[in-house]
């Protein structure tokens, strides 16, 4: 059979796919071309002709250079492409290729699967891939073959496309051309096509996406009677690790402190408070961004926002573009499947952090300064931030009771009850 024979016989029928120009194959030409083997055309052990499919991009960011192994999280969108390398060991050239995913792949993991984006409302719309009932329709968004790619294993021959995604569940890739076709280069990675893939909400373990590797399935050809073998196929493999539900469970100061250090100097510079908490979680926080906080104060007023993220570990330092303000609680939630906060007060000369200031304070603040055996953390009792304790600190609480300068009277100041 000629090579013009054989494209007369695929389907004159051309549609548009994606914005690619694709026609159908002759499955039962394609398997009867296989069949009939004739010339086998081997390759040496250094070079072997290989199909890989590869991940080129994770939840849209692209991958580079393609990995052929990676981690992925419930829900995420793999997109991932089809190469072939080396089939001309023996000076063969490329005339025709098809590559078809294995459907039992999809569900290699130990729990859930990973299958084309979209698969239950194209492909098995009606169940055909679990009960063969009725076929689906394309799925053209997340199976096509980008002929514009100046990679593609058959660039600027004219090659006939094909892909089908709706009565095969693997999806079928396939190409052909009528002229002399081309050669491969050792090592070098020529485009066949593209399948985006959806890793279900309930997936975990480890799937080993690759091809069926009978030889009607996945082929390649150098004429109508030369198969090229043998062939190799190198899977996608994708390790699924379910999400945790990431819970703050520390945090620096700890939840419920109570700053009660003066809010600025006595002329009312240098507004001062914490501009910074560093929370300590349950799992690794560096993907975290400040849109997955909240930020509030109780009583309600001006609230401060996040401005920087610094991960190290399970920690996450969060800075402030203010401190937080006096008279009020501040509470940073992180907002998830299960929210968690932490809450820090700030209430001027409130030094054993009861929630009220008052002249008692002041004994414990005297207490703290003169025993050293009764020792509070430097928010407690550097009641002027100085960052050293004496004297000074007892006089700057008195202004803060009583009002002094441009404090307001911080006496019988209380915060809000939890």
């Amino acid at each position: 059979m000629s090579v013009l024979q054989f494209a007369l016989l695929l389907s004159p029928d051309w549609s548009r796919f994606g914005g690619l120009r694709v026609i159908t194959l002759n499955s039962h030409l394609v398997r009867f071309v296989v069949g009939f083997c004739g010339i086998v055309v081997s390759a040496s052990n250094a070079q072997t002709p290989t199909f890989s499919l590869e991940a080129a991009a994770r939840n849209g960011t692209p991958i580079s250079p393609r990995l052929q192994s990676l981690g992925a999280a419930p829900g995420d969108i793999i997109t991932a492409e089809i190469y072939v390398r080396d089939w001309s060991v023996t000076g063969a050239t490329l005339k025709a290729w098809q590559a078809t995913l294995n459907s039992a792949d999809y569900q290699s993991g130990t729990f859930g699967s990973v299958k084309p984006k979209d698969f239950a409302t194209t492909t098995d719309l009606h169940g055909f891939c679990s009960s063969s009932v009725t076929l689906g329709v394309e799925n053209a968004m997340n199976a096509f073959i980008d002929a514009s790619r100046v990679d593609l294993v058959q660039a600027g021959l004219n090659p006939f496309l094909n892909v089908n995604s709706v009565d095969v569940c693997g999806y079928r890739y396939g190409g052909a051309i009528l002229g002399l076709g081309p050669m491969s280069t050792p090592g070098a990675r020529k485009y066949c096509g593209t399948v985006v893939f959806e890793v279900s909400a309930n997936a975990s373990g480890n799937f080993v996406v690759g091809f069926l590797a009978s030889s009607s399935e996945s082929f390649l050809m150098q004429s109508l009677a030369q198969p090229i073998t043998p062939l190799v196929f190198e899977p996608l493999t994708i390790l699924v690790e379910p999400e945790i539900d990431l819970d703050i469970v520390s945090s620096f100061p700890p939840d419920g402190t109570i700053d009660a250090r003066q809010p600025s100097q006595p002329d009312g510079s240098s507004p001062s408070g914490f501009t910074s908490i560093e929370l300590v979680f349950n799992g690794d926080p560096s993907s975290l961004k400040p849109a997955d906080f909240t930020v509030s104060v109780d009583p309600a007023g001006p609230t401060p926002s996040i401005i920087g993220l610094s991960p190290n570990g399970n920690s996450l330092i969060v800075t402030l573009n203010v401190p937080i303000p006096a008279g009020k609680w501040t509470t940073i939630t992180h907002n998830d499947q299960t929210s968690t906060q932490v809450r820090v007060g700030d209430l001027p000369g409130d030094v054993n952090a009861n929630g009220t200031s008052s002249p008692f304070d002041t004994l414990v603040l005297i207490d703290s300064i003169t025993n050293p055996l009764n020792q509070l953390e430097l928010w407690q009792n550097d009641i002027n931030r100085s960052n050293q304790l004496s004297v000074l600190d007892i006089a700057r609480h008195l202004d803060l009771l009583n009002g002094a300068q441009t404090y307001i009277v911080w006496n019988g100041q209380s915060l809000p009850s939890p």
